[in-house]
């Protein structure tokens, strides 16, 4: 399965049901971060990317040669070892899930419309750009689809997009047509259509533009756009069935060109740590570095009345060196590598934790959460039921709805917290100015902390009495 890459593609025509579609891109996604065959390698290099393992690898290395250490090459190693595969084994652990969840959606299965009239069944991997696709009400559009013929009399088809875009609401869809008198409810009455092709723009994150158009067997062409587009993600709603032709598949759908290639992040923890790490080198630098010069300084002035001494000394200046990385080992135990395996194990229990949250636990879903979805000012419903009427149980009141404005405007960067048209909503809330300007520092918080808002938001409410 190929990773999408991100260049831009060239227009593309395809006839319906054609098996010379095969250039395009499958239909098969990969959101992991490894494969079988790059794991071990990529897991390790990331692991360098922490400055503590690029530490422990040098002082391992130099911890075996004898010229410098008292220590053997396996006990100075073997610690080092231990730490990386602890931590290659939780990128492995955390990263099967998402392996399990491709599998799945991969293996999904979908009706497809072939030549002979009848509906064959295939998995989701294997749909290929101009299969004709049936979709019943309630199901997911397995690629970027344009819709072809729908259960409703006027053509038209419902999908739901809150995957996508956060939008509850049903966006209506339109078949054309010229195109839905090819088709007799599921079938097609026309054999004509298999003649017929489809132009379409290069693949683009977009979800809401589209140009393209229908050129059926004579040549003549019926523009196509965003109205005729159904998105890969998307749900079917209202609509008994929709027949669609593939448009773009796998990582070529817009979901996926919006969606960002799995990166390896790093916790706001581990940056500190580096930051520190990098202090404490620096300092353990500069201890090193003043004892192999007074070793060399002292060298010079009395190495040669010791003759014995002076003959095992090859080099004054080498032997600085050396007493230099001896140092170096002598001192590493500023960065105990115990460090790192205390953030290991620590990360790996919070997991534990995060996944035993009840809070985190959906009934409806009968699945515990994966992840943590950040507020976002393109979802207008997750901020007023998340921050208001959940926490704390509002009814739908005039004050809900200020309230709600108030925390929604405060959290738009561009929104100066002193703007007249916040303070025009505090004013009814409390005349104390005193109790105005209280509520400002709390909206320039609200703003800079996710962990406290729920908190400050109670307290916010109980100020006004609601």
């Amino acid at each position: 399965m190929r990773r999408h890459k991100r260049q831009p593609t060239k227009p593309r025509q395809f006839t319906i049901s054609s098996e010379s579609t095969k250039e395009f891109e499958n239909n098969a996604i990969r959101t992991s971060k490894y494969t079988p065959w790059n794991f071990l390698p990529k897991a390790i290099i990331i692991q360098f990317r922490r400055l503590a393992n690029i530490y422990f690898l040098v002082t391992a290395v130099l911890q075996s040669i004898s010229t410098i250490s008292s220590l053997s090459a396996g006990s100075a190693i073997a610690p080092f070892i231990v730490v990386i595969v602890l931590s290659v084994i939780r990128e492995g652990v955390e990263d099967i899930p998402r392996q399990q969840n491709d599998k799945k959606v991969n293996n999904l299965t979908t009706p497809i419309l072939k030549k002979d009239g009848q509906l064959h069944t295939e998995k989701w991997k294997e749909v290929k750009v101009g299969d004709i696709l049936l979709v019943k009400d309630g199901e997911d559009f397995p690629a970027d689809m344009v819709l072809l013929k729908s259960a409703n009399d006027n053509g038209m088809a419902f999908i739901e997009t809150a995957s996508l875009d956060g939008e509850k609401n049903l966006k209506p869809k339109f078949c054309l047509s010229e195109i839905a008198a090819y088709f007799n409810d599921q079938k097609v009455k026309n054999q004509a259509l298999y003649k017929c092709a489809i132009y379409a723009q290069p693949p683009d994150p977009s979800i809401y533009k589209f140009e393209g158009a229908f050129i059926n067997e004579t040549g003549d062409k019926s523009t196509l756009s965003a109205k005729q587009l159904l998105l890969r993600g998307a749900r079917l709603k209202n609509t008994e069935w929709a027949l669609g032709a593939v448009v773009y598949t796998g990582h070529d759908t817009k979901v996926m060109r919006n969606s960002e290639v799995s990166k390896t992040k790093q916790s706001r923890v581990e940056h500190v740590m580096n930051r520190y790490i990098g202090g404490i080198f620096c300092v353990q630098m500069i201890f090193c570095a003043i004892a192999a010069i007074g070793n060399r300084i002292w060298n010079g002035a009395n190495l040669d009345g010791y003759p014995d001494l002076a003959r095992a000394a090859e080099s004054k200046n080498l032997e600085a060196f050396l007493n230099f990385l001896s140092y170096f080992l002598l001192t590493n135990t500023m960065i105990p590598i115990s460090l790192i395996v205390t953030i290991e194990i620590v990360k790996f229990i919070q997991a534990r934790f995060m996944q035993a949250d009840n809070d985190m636990y959906s009934a409806s879903k009968e699945k515990a959460a994966k992840s943590f979805v950040p507020l976002s000012m393109k979802n207008w419903d997750l901020l007023t039921t998340s921050l208001v009427i959940k926490p704390v149980l509002l009814p739908a009141t005039k004050w809900c709805s200020r309230i709600s404005l108030l925390v929604v405007k405060s959290m738009v960067p561009k929104l100066n917290p002193s703007s007249s048209l916040i303070v025009d909503i505090l004013k009814p809330v409390n005349n104390s100015r005193k109790t105005t300007k209280k509520m400002m520092k709390i909206l320039l918080i609200l703003r800079k902390s996710s962990l406290i808002k729920n908190f400050l938001l109670s307290w916010l409410l109980n100020q006004v009495n609601l």
